[in-house]
């Protein structure tokens, strides 16, 4: 299992994670460029809801400011491999739910990266922030998601349709969930 080191002043300030590999680190402006670079891939952000393509400089900068804006009952990390920003992943509530989302530049696909900043989220999510269940899911067809998922215990819950801005369809979508008494 992978140590997780967490930086934060008080409750209210943004935190840090750190994995033997990754720091998880909240967005910043700077990060503008290196998002829409990463999501400006076509072959990542299809397998995104929310993203548009072309994915372009000031989509990164309003989320990124939207990121900052949602605090730490939603965070929102840059994942930082090497010193470079290489992914995002996020804890985003909204009612009574909480969902992981995340994606990853496609040069760093396979290296295992993902389930490792996914655990440290993850753990976050159960610990410090105290949540029962954290839900996810992927696009039908998006194996490698899936199977990260379930390396961390999320359970296949369901299926439905989401509307995928970057494809400008609606795409199947495999909804999973965690509970706190099956986590890592």
């Amino acid at each position: 299992m992978t140590s997780t080191t967490i930086a934060a002043a008080s409750p209210d300030e943004a935190v840090t994670l750190r994995t033997a590999r990754l720091t998880l680190r909240p967005y910043e402006l700077d990060d503008a460029d290196a998002l829409a670079r990463a999501l400006g891939d076509i072959e990542v952000a299809r397998w995104l809801a929310r993203v548009p393509h072309p994915y372009t400089r000031d989509d990164a900068t309003g989320f990124v400011e939207a990121s900052r804006q949602a605090g730490p009952a939603s965070p929102g990390f840059a994942i930082l491999f090497g010193g470079r920003l290489v992914g995002g992943i996020g804890l985003r509530q909204s009612d009574d739910t909480t969902e992981l989302g995340y994606w990853l530049d496609r040069a760093h696909w396979g290296r295992g990266l993902m389930t490792e900043a996914a655990t440290a989220v993850v753990a976050h999510g159960f610990g410090a922030m105290g949540l029962a269940e954290i839900r996810s899911g992927v696009f039908v067809g998006n194996e490698a998601s899936l199977a990260i998922q379930k390396r961390l215990g999320f359970e296949i819950v369901g299926r439905h349709m989401v509307h995928s801005i970057a494809r400008g369809e609606s795409v199947l979508h495999i909804d999973t969930r965690l509970v706190a008494s099956r986590k890592l």
